[in-house]
Order: structure tokens, then C-alpha cells, then sequence
């Protein structure tokens, strides 16, 4: 896993390489911050990370030939992949390369997500 050693979210952004997944990284945070405003934004894990109260329950990184959004299991928010269709994944990484755009389905899986992170549901894997 590639990490940043960065204590601050703007520190994070500014060692980013200047290539596609620095552009992808700051799409998928703009759709995080649209989905949940009121979450904070903190370095957790070396990765960005968003939730309440500084309390992180989603995870953001560049890696090396992707950039993953860490989401827990992916099973109990969308368990029939309606929303994040073909979209390369793990149990609870969603792998968003080059090709990827950040779609209306990834954009709801996050609405979803949110929603179902405020009403106390544990998405851990």
C-alpha cells in the first residue's frame, strides 16, 4: 500500500504526484464532501480519511495504479453491484484506475453509504 507521510489533509494533496490519480483522488473527495459535508476531513492511516467528528468511516488513497476508496464491506451498502456496476472491487475497496470516471451509480453507492453510516449501521468487514 503507498502511503504520504503527511500530517494534514492539505499536506496529503500537496505530495501528490501531478498525474491522472491525483486528479481522480480530487474527484472522489469532491463526491465524498458532496455526500456527507459535515464530515470532517483528517489524515487516518497515512490515507485521508472522512468522518464525524474527526472519527473517520471512509478512506481515500492514491495508490500506484489506482486510487481506492476504502468503504468497509461493500456487500451490506450495495449487494447486488447495482450501483457500482462493473467497477473494479475488493470486499471493501472500491479500485478506481485510469479508465474509471466517477459515476452517478458511485455517487449514490456514497449517498447510500452515508445515509446508512448515520443510522448506525456497522459496514465493517
Amino acid at each position: 500500500m503507498v502511503t504520504y507521510p503527511a500530517t494534514t489533509p492539505a499536506e496529503y494533496l500537496d505530495r501528490l504526484e501531478p498525474d491522472w490519480r491525483r486528479d481522480r483522488l480530487l474527484e472522489l473527495r469532491a463526491a465524498i464532501r458532496r455526500a456527507a459535508p459535515d464530515w470532517d476531513e483528517v489524515i487516518h492511516y497515512r490515507m485521508l480519511g472522512y468522518g464525524p467528528g474527526g472519527n473517520p468511516a471512509l478512506h481515500l488513497n492514491a495508490q500506484k495504479h489506482y486510487v481506492g476508496v476504502y468503504v468497509g464491506d461493500i456487500d451490506k451498502v450495495d449487494p447486488d453491484r447495482l450501483l457500482i456496476g462493473d467497477l473494479d472491487h475488493g470486499k471493501g475497496c472500491l479500485r478506481f484506475k485510469r479508465k474509471n470516471a466517477v459515476s452517478d451509480g458511485f455517487e449514490r453507492f456514497l449517498e447510500r453509504y452515508v445515509a446508512m453510516k448515520r443510522a448506525g449501521f456497522d459496514l465493517r468487514c
